[in-house]
Order: C-alpha cells, then sequence, then structure tokens
C-alpha cells in the first residue's frame, strides 16, 4: 500500500471497523499461529464467558509470582511492545531524519489516537466500562491491548524496509499474525505459564456520533454478556427496546419510564403526537420556555393530572420532557422548579 496519509488513515479505520466483526474459531487459529512464534508455546484458551473469565483470573492470580511476571515482561513487554514499538520509533528516525522522524512521530499519535483510541477510549470507553464494571478493567495493566496490535501491524505496512524488520525475521513473523489478529476482530492477549489467553473484543454497533446504537440487535456483545442501547442510552432490557424501535410501546407506559433518558428516547421514537392523542393530552400554557402539558388519564396519589414540560435541550437540540408539579401554571415556572432555580426576566433568552 502506497504510503500516503489518505493510505494511512483508510488502514486506520479499517483496523477500528474490524474491532467490531469476530470469529471465535478465526480467534483460536489465529493464537495458535501467534503460539507458534512465540518462545514458549501454551495451550490456546478463547474466553467465551465472564464465568470462565473469573475462573482464568483465579488461576492468573495464583500464579502470578515472580516467576510469570518476569516471564510475561519477557514474552510480551520486551518482545512485542518494548522491542517493536521502541526499535521502530528509533529506525524511522534514523532512517528517515530526526525532523522527519518527529513529525511522522507526531501524525502517527494523532492518526492512531483519533482513529482508533480516542473514538474507543473517550467516547466508547465510559459507556463499555460502565456496562461491563471491573471483569477487565482490574487486569488491563497485565494485559497486551488490542491498540498496540495496531501499532505494530500499522509500521510493517507502511515502513517494510526498515532495518529493525529486515535484520528480524522472528519480528515480522509476530507482526504477520498480529495483523491476522487486527483483521479478524483484535482482542486482548494475557499470557500465564501454559495459557495463552485471548479475550476476545466486545462486539459493538456505533451511529454516525460513535454512540452505542443498534434498532436491529444489541449493540453490545460481549462473550456472553448482551445489552440493547439506543443513541447512546442503554434500555432497561430486550422487552422495552423492542417496544421503542418497534413504536409498539404503550404511551402511558413510555410516560411513566422513570429513568429521564430511557423515556425522551421513547417519546421520540413513539412520536408526541401519538402520545398526546392518545393520553387525551391538554396544552395548558405556552412560552418562550416551552409547553406546559396536562394528562388527565394519568393521575398523582391525589387525583391530579401529570404535567410535562416539553422543551428544548439546548445542548443537543432535541425535545426534552421533564414532569413537573401539578399546580405550575407555565413552562416557565415548571422549568424554574425543575431546575431549581430562581424565576428570572432576561431581557433574551439563550
Amino acid at each position: 500500500m502506497q504510503n500516503t496519509k489518505e493510505n494511512r488513515i483508510t488502514f486506520l479505520k479499517k483496523c477500528f471497523t474490524a474491532l467490531r466483526t469476530q470469529s471465535e474459531d478465526e480467534l483460536r487459529s489465529i493464537g495458535e499461529k501467534l503460539n507458534g512464534v512465540l518462545s514458549v508455546r501454551r495451550q490456546v484458551v478463547v474466553v467465551k464467558s465472564f464465568r470462565q473469565w473469573q475462573e482464568l483470573r483465579q488461576e492468573l492470580r495464583q500464579e502470578l509470582g515472580q516467576e510469570i511476571t518476569q516471564e510475561i515482561t519477557q514474552e510480551l513487554r520486551q518482545e512485542l511492545r518494548q522491542e517493536i514499538t521502541q526499535e521502530l520509533r528509533q529506525e524511522i528516525t534514523q532512517e528517515l531524519g530526526q525532523e522527519l522522524g518527529q513529525e511522522l512521530r507526531q501524525e502517527l499519535r494523532q492518526e492512531l489516537r483519533q482513529e482508533i483510541t480516542q473514538e474507543i477510549t473517550q467516547e466508547l470507553r465510559q459507556e463499555l466500562w460502565q456496562e461491563l464494571g471491573q471483569e477487565l478493567r482490574q487486569e488491563l495493566g497485565q494485559l497486551w491491548e488490542h491498540y498496540e496490535s495496531v501499532w505494530s501491524v500499522f509500521i510493517k505496512e507502511f515502513y517494510p524496509k526498515l532495518k529493525v524488520l529486515a535484520k528480524n525475521k522472528n519480528k515480522v513473523a509476530v507482526i504477520a499474525v498480529l495483523k491476522e489478529l487486527v483483521m479478524n476482530g483484535n482482542a486482548y492477549i494475557q499470557i500465564s505459564k501454559k495459557k495463552l489467553i485471548i479475550i476476545p473484543f466486545p462486539q459493538i454497533k456505533t451511529d454516525e456520533r460513535k454512540r452505542l446504537h443498534s434498532e436491529i440487535e444489541p449493540a453490545l456483545v460481549w462473550m456472553d454478556k448482551t445489552s440493547y442501547w439506543i443513541s447512546g442510552v442503554k434500555m432497561e432490557n430486550k422487552e422495552m427496546w423492542e417496544g421503542i424501535v418497534k413504536k409498539t410501546l404503550d404511551p402511558k407506559e413510555a410516560l411513566q419510564i422513570k429513568n429521564a433518558e430511557q423515556r425522551i428516547t421513547a417519546l421520540r421514537y413513539l412520536g408526541f403526537e401519538k402520545i398526546k392523542v392518545a393520553l387525551k393530552a391538554v396544552k395548558q400554557a405556552e412560552d418562550e420556555y416551552g409547553e406546559l402539558w396536562s394528562f388527565p388519564e394519568l393521575k398523582d396519589s391525589d387525583g391530579k393530572p401529570w404535567k410535562f414540560l416539553r422543551a428544548i435541550d439546548p445542548s443537543k437540540g432535541e425535545y426534552v420532557y421533564l414532569r413537573t408539579w401539578p399546580d405550575v401554571k407555565t413552562p416557565k415556572e415548571a422549568e424554574a422548579r425543575s431546575y431549581k432555580v430562581e424565576i428570572y426576566n432576561p431581557i433574551v433568552r439563550t
């Protein structure tokens, strides 16, 4: 592939896209190949469930004494990360010149982080870790991360004539296997005395804003954990998700959803026109702060109709629906009380 900035960005985007699809059989096959080019052969294990991962973690904890810590360092930290990364960067600087080498490193940092690390870490990782908890996060310090494979493959793809590669065929063999791994879903890698453990990367579906999202299937599948997301909002369960995306959720149930983000998502999909007709809603007032709607068919414990403020969220440009007090008279008052602020009278509202 010709070494141009456009091709490099295209390659990194392809690596990112590959994260979203995986095959257990392919990962196992690639794990066996990686096993063959490392200095010590081990049993290849592709993790299928969190229960299996917990068992392996317990096994690792029992093994992780001085001997295995040194082995992990020698096998992955030195052979892959330290040796490949540091030597390749030194070779780039020596062969291409100090100024060009620095420029390239800066470009690589920007492209790699924007197309791989930044998209995963900043936009998705918070959602992923919030969803997946501590199962993997606690072990990340000892895992070979998915983006570390990308770095090595990136260098080999665009700088194949580097001396550090030409003089070490084993490095080339390792990188060739890592390329297969990258292009077939990528993974986290952990090793013990007897096992080479492949932990698949979460299979994710996102929208154009890189938020977890799917109207067809679970947006997040990781081993045996599955969850449903719409526009970055996690749904309570499959039934709620289906009711929203298929627009079959009862309007009354939609308004009674306790979680504000889930409720806003449901109302956006169902459409406020449908809801207000179905529940015979009455617009009580309207001003520059929004609309105040009363729902006679929904009563509180005192028998008073529910009231909602319908207003635009300036940060998103979307409608929000806030349940407010039954005694409010205007949207202005509803907004002030909802956000616990004093009622004010600005000359211009921004």
